[in-house]
């Protein structure tokens, strides 16, 4: 059991993560008079495992971990039987024994406490950063977590696979190995509708590693793995002799993990998005990563931002050709063959472990994206451009840019604009606000029905009464909660600060009515006997380009631009293709992700009320003119839509708050 206190340092597991900054503590000698806990669970792995890395000959990490490596190579046999060079670039191996061994001499030295034990949760509250243990909370300066990472759920741009592998360490009776050159990739072997290869590391002239990789959906079978290496030596190598075993599994994703703990919980391995998502590679990040908190810690600065990324996984551009890459070994793994050994082939492989290192200039990758399949690249590049969030206001420009150049023709124009409009009302318009009934427990229950539906018809009752009684009020009332309700639901889809909320909506309305101020005019006087005070220019909406170019925001650089455009076309187009276009198609899909159903199932579920709303909406045409006593024109028509669509969005607004203050 955990002896109670306050602790210097907790570590949450010992793997090679946290035993690589427990090396780092004690080379800069912080560990001397410190109180220590590492906690493990009681289950641990039977199988060795090995980790490979890359470097100069005078790198950082070769110089300060030169103890531990057990074998360098300076040369690399290509799947074309060549060899190539690597000096004064190595490939080295350490086993992650040689590191437990030596973490282990560190905690006998410096008398540090082990407790076999699971660590449920880190945290803070007003006593400081702590760990869960079997219900006790336990407080330390600075805590590690290395426990295995939770993914969240994959959202548009995340894939996920699998790197799994089992290794043979062999003995040959002949000396048939050449000590200074180690296999990387060698795809001579049945794919199997994977993309799989193996690696050759020789440990002697007669000993080696011979490791089956696959990356894919499934693991590797253990006699499947075993029939590839068996037929992989007898071809290579001859007879041979089996004296060790590896076998793992490593994710390949770029999914966000639920990862977060603490005020100086530091993440680190896997919890801290140190594997390469596309490779599995690990070892230099965890080690880089090391250095990086032990130096903090001298300079008294270590706290989250030492954390790369809290809530999502790494940015930029490499990590957009990760994502590419795990699309096509998601949907075509048969071609990772053919990309992989093109790409050795034809490109130094000095230049591709600088590119695995993220180091490579844009020219150099250009150099190495131009000696590879473009054509697949393509397919994985428009799968991503058409499930990014970018996609759809890209349609939603060409829909308005046709439109657009329908100007001279307003009949044809009128026709397709709101012949697609109803079809999105039908679609999603209203059903998109005819599913609150699931936002709290994503079901149906019917003993709480009458109550729901009697809460639901009394706010849109209220707020019909106070069109009635105050319609200026009913008015400012409905643009304010309409513009909160538009800018929730874009900030929350374009991931950008909450506090831009009702910023945005209010320009955005604002803008929308502004730039058709007579339009606006004639229907506001009908159901508010008030005019748009204001005429707004088509380019006012211009500091949120910036704003967007500055954020790298493509999909609301994309709706900017077709908001200008659509300044340009009927009102009621340009708001019915920002509310069915953007806003209704933007919440349906975050209903979805809530409630887990499928787009059919959610319509299903939402019949009933869809149902009721036109019923409602009928009502409205026959009641609302009677009850003002006017008859109704056209615009008119359109002010009693607009009086109908405040009162059965009242009670949605206040249901979607809801849902969006979750996490």
């Amino acid at each position: 059991m955990i002896a109670k206190g306050y602790y210097d340092y907790i570590f949450a597991g010992k793997g090679a993560s946290a035993s690589l900054v427990l090396i780092e503590l004690e080379r800069q000698n912080l560990l001397h008079s410190k109180r220590i806990v590492i906690v493990e669970p009681n289950h641990e792995s039977k199988s060795s495992k090995n980790f490979c890395f890359w470097t100069d000959e005078n790198g950082e990490i070769k110089r300060n971990l030169a103890p531990l490596i057990q074998h360098s190579w300076c040369k690399i046999h290509l799947n074309n039987g060549k060899q190539e060079q690597l000096t004064p670039t190595s490939y080295n191996h350490i086993p992650n024994s040689i590191i437990i061994e030596k973490a282990n001499e560190i905690i006998q030295k410096h008398n540090i406490q082990t407790v076999r034990a699971e660590v449920s949760e880190t945290g803070t509250d007003d006593q400081g950063n702590f760990v869960l243990i079997e219900g006790d909370k336990n407080y330390g300066k600075y805590i590690f977590d290395s426990r295995t990472p939770v993914l969240k759920k994959t959202e548009w741009n995340q894939t996920s696979l699998l790197q799994s592998f089992v290794g043979w360490v062999v003995e040959l009776p002949n000396d048939k190995l050449d000590v200074e050159s180690f296999r990387m990739m060698d795809f001579n072997i049945e794919q199997n509708q994977f993309t799989q290869f193996v690696y050759v590391l020789p440990f002697s002239d007669n000993t080696a590693l011979i490791e089956v990789t696959r990356f894919g959906k499934e693991v590797i079978a253990n006699t499947e793995a075993e029939a590839i290496i068996e037929d992989y030596l007898k071809n290579q190598f001859g007879p041979y002799k089996k004296i060790g075993v590896e076998q793992g599994c490593i994710p390949m994703s770029n999914a966000s993990m639920d990862s977060l703990g603490g005020e100086n919980t530091i993440n680190l391995g896997a919890r801290n998005y140190c594997l390469k998502p596309s490779t599995g590679y690990a070892f230099k990040n965890m080690y880089g990563q090391a250095v990086e908190i032990v130096k903090r810690i001298q300079l008294g600065q270590l706290n989250l931002s030492t954390n790369r990324n809290h809530e999502k996984a790494s940015s930029g551009r490499f990590a957009f050709y990760d994502s590419l890459l795990l699309i096509i070994l998601h949907l075509w793994p048969s071609y990772g063959k053919k990309i992989f050994s093109r790409l050795f082939a034809k490109v130094e492989t000095k230049l591709i472990l600088k590119f695995l290192d993220e180091k490579t200039t844009i020219p150099e990758d250009i150099k190495i994206f131009s000696r590879l399949p473009i054509g697949i690249f393509l397919r994985a590049l428009s799968l991503y451009f058409i499930k990014s969030k970018a996609f759809r206001p890209f349609v939603i420009i060409c829909f308005v840019s046709l439109l657009f150049c329908l100007s001279n023709f307003p009949d044809t124009r009128n026709i397709v604009g709101y012949t697609a409009l109803i079809i999105g009302m039908i679609c999603v318009g209203l059903p998109h606000g005819a599913v609150d009934h699931l936002i709290e427990s994503q079901t149906w229950d019917y003993k709480k029905a009458p109550r729901f539906i009697g809460q639901y018809l009394l706010l849109i009752a209220c707020m019909g009464i106070v069109w009635f009684l105050a319609p200026t009020l009913a008015l400012i009332t409905f643009l304010v909660y309409s513009a909160w309700h538009f800018g929730q639901a874009d900030v929350r889809q374009w991931s950008i600060s909450n506090f831009l909320t009702l910023p945005w909506g209010g320009t955005l309305l604002l803008y929308i009515l502004g730039t058709h101020q007579i339009e606006t005019s004639e229907i506001l006087s009908y159901i508010a006997g008030v005019e748009f005070p204001f005429s707004i220019s088509p380019f006012a909406i211009a500091p949120w380009i910036f704003f967007a170019v500055w954020k790298r925001n493509v999909p609301l650089i994309f709706t900017v631009c077709w908001l200008v455009l659509s300044s340009q076309l009927p009102l009621l187009i340009a708001f019915g293709t920002y509310f069915i276009g953007q806003h209704s198609i933007t919440s349906w899909g975050h209903l979805k992700k809530h409630i887990q159903l499928d787009n059919r199932n959610i319509w299903i579920h939402s019949l009933p009320f869809h149902i009721g709303a036109w019923l409602i909406l009928v009502l409205f045409f026959m009641l609302w003119p009677m009850i003002q006593s006017e008859i109704s024109t056209s615009y008119n028509a359109w002010g009693i839509f607009f009086i109908f669509i405040s009162c059965v969005s009242f009670p949605h607004v206040i249901f979607m708050n809801k849902l969006y203050q979750k996490p």
